[in-house]
């Protein structure tokens, strides 16, 4: 018994109690040895922790490391972590892990330098300061609390190393201990973020006119109303993102002005303008064309926010590169069909065809149309054999896609001749409308249709659309999109329900016209068929008599009773089809320039 209660690492002779020694000094002597021993294992650990592929690194790339992983966890939300303060130093964890780690990050003022004024303890701040040294600051204030005053003060005083500016206010007064110290030289400040939560505000915190500064590459702005007319942007400027939201007149700008104050941006390569100009012509007002425009050299990215009218006559100020991208964003909720056709069609197409005759020849070769969205893609740059085209151009407009106009009014005026992948997702088919469109992009060799809203019906109209008959009862070849070779059907309708599962009669037109078409030249090679509605192993069949046809061997058949409130619902052309279920595509892709 005595052995099996012996410790497994000492003789159980070597734990008996001296005779001539109490109980509690014999617990004392071990004890001691104890903390001996504990002591040594620590060393052994430091001297282990010496070796170890990390404690080999250099300072300078442990350092760099702690800095990224700063940058990374300023974002990294965790609900465990909010008691412990703000998310934004939640990076200090790494100078508790050793006393080396420690030493490092304290001996590099960078880290210390990303300064949040938020909420907390004023005290942590004022020790950041400390140890940044003088380090470039990265300066976010988002409080105008009065424990902040000396903080701001102290920040305002050193404003020669501020590098990054990002200030959230409602009231410029309410901070004016930090406007009153700061300097209006600041040379090292490279962006510039001022966001008034109060859009009845008009004065800028940090007046632009008297801001001396050689380095400023980003301003981002979200204010009541701006003066464009007097405004002194700084000629640095690489990205300018501005909001504005103007009420009743006040200080309205003109295009002109806004354009003449943009146009001398010759470094600029972003730029997002959002509801800048309050302008509402009448329904008979001349579209007027301007009298001066502007080249901006080095933009990529070119977004406009707003009404129709105010964006486009705004955009007409401009000549672009081939390299931008350009989102159009209209707010409105209706536009007019004149508008389309005099003004977007106009202005778009000569965007577009000044960027086919640039040197940069990379055409426009696949256009996307959903509810909301029309996108226009350009051939990728670059060499990889599985790159993605470009994206081009974005318009975002509820109210242009969700009927026939623009099908009748705007693509069929655009140069797409050179498309060759259409994609339409969510459409409703309109006889009356596309065929408009399918006639603009003759060179198209992909065709990929979704959504609920068609039909196998549908789909064999859109194929056999534009085929004349001679006199001579001798086919000519007269399809839409003669060039198709590769249709891709997704979320289709191929019958009404399943209780017309030997209904084939859907099926079969599409054979035939298929079979049609490769007599007369225009021969499709593939067809992908994925998560279709209504339709058999059978259907597949009759389609591979005529066609290579790649199926997922989805299977699902709606009930008679919800087919047929759909068509109840969709009883004619233009119809609000927005309410009905439609799975997301890869393909459609949501692009946003920020």
């Amino acid at each position: 018994m005595s052995e099996s209660m012996a410790s497994p690492c000492i003789p159980a002779a070597t734990q008996e109690k001296p005779f001539n020694v109490s109980v509690e000094a014999f617990r004392l002597a071990l004890q001691v040895e104890v903390d001996e021993h504990v002591r040594a294992i620590a060393s052994l650990r430091i001297r282990m922790n010496t070796v170890i592929p990390v404690a080999r690194l250099p300072s300078e790339i442990l350092s760099h490391i702690f800095t990224v992983y700063a940058a990374m966890m300023k974002n990294y939300y965790v609900y465990t972590q909010w008691h412990r303060g703000p998310p934004h130093y939640n990076w200090i964890d790494v100078t508790h892990v050793c006393h080396h780690w420690r030493e490092v990050a304290l001996a590099d003022p960078r880290l210390w330098a990303d300064i949040l004024v938020a909420y907390g303890q004023a005290e942590r701040v004022e020790e950041l300061l400390n140890r940044s040294k003088r380090a470039n600051l990265r300066v976010k204030i988002d409080t105008s609390a009065y424990k902040w005053h000396p903080t701001l003060q102290r920040i305002a005083r050193e404003a020669d190393r501020i590098e990054t500016l990002h200030v959230i206010y409602d009231d410029p007064e309410k901070l004016s201990v930090f406007e009153e110290h700061l300097s209006s030289r600041l040379p090292v400040l490279r962006s510039l973020t001022l966001k008034c939560l109060y859009h009845r505000q008009t004065r800028l915190l940090i007046p632009l006119a008297t801001l001396a500064t050689s380095c400023l590459q980003a301003l981002d702005i979200s204010v009541y109303c701006i003066d464009w007319a007097s405004i002194a942007l700084p000629q640095t400027l690489v990205s300018l993102q501005i909001e504005e939201v103007c009420r009743n007149g006040l200080l309205e700008s003109s295009a002109s002005d806004i354009a003449y104050a943009i146009g001398k941006l010759q470094a600029l390569e972003t730029f997002r303008l959002h509801s800048a100009i309050e302008w509402r012509p009448q329904a008979d007002t001349v579209f007027p064309t301007p009298a001066t425009t502007y080249v901006l050299p080095r933009i990529q990215s070119f977004t406009l926010e707003g009404s129709f009218l105010q964006n486009m006559l705004l955009f007409d100020h401009f000549t672009l590169p081939p390299s931008c991208r350009i989102l159009l964003d209209f707010l409105d909720a209706r536009i007019r069909e004149h508008e389309l056709t005099t003004i977007l069609s106009r202005s778009l197409s000569v965007k577009l065809n000044a960027q086919t005759v640039d040197d940069d020849r990379r055409p426009i070769t696949k256009l996307e149309v959903d509810p909301h969205h029309l996108r226009l893609y350009r051939t990728s740059n670059s060499f990889t054999i599985s790159a993605e085209p470009d994206v081009l151009v974005i318009i975002r407009s509820s109210p242009l896609f969700q009927n026939d106009i623009s099908f009748r009014k705007l693509l069929p005026h655009l140069p797409l001749g050179s498309v060759e992948t259409l994609a339409l997702f969510s459409m409703p088919y309109l006889p009356s409308a596309w065929p408009c469109t399918l006639q603009a992009v003759p060179n198209v060799q992909n065709l990929i249709l979704g959504g609920t809203d068609l039909e196998l019906y549908d789909v064999c109209d859109i194929l056999g659309s534009g085929r004349a008959v001679l006199a001579d009862s001798s086919p000519q070849a007269n399809f839409l999109l003669p060039l198709l070779s590769h249709l891709s059907l997704r979320c289709i309708r191929f019958k009404d329900s399943d209780k017309d599962s030997d209904d084939f009669e859907a099926v079969e037109t599409l054979q035939t016209i298929i079979r049609l078409r490769g007599e007369q030249g225009s021969k499709l090679g593939k067809m992908d068929v994925e998560q279709c509605f209504n339709m058999y192993e059978a259907d597949i069949g009759r389609l591979r008599e005529v066609v290579d046809v790649d199926w997922d061997n989805y299977v699902e058949f709606e009930e008679a009773d919800t087919k047929d409130e759909d068509s109840d619902a969709d009883n004619s052309e233009g119809s609000n089809f927005t309410d009905r279920p439609f799975a997301p595509f890869e393909t459609l892709s949501d692009l946003d320039f920020e």
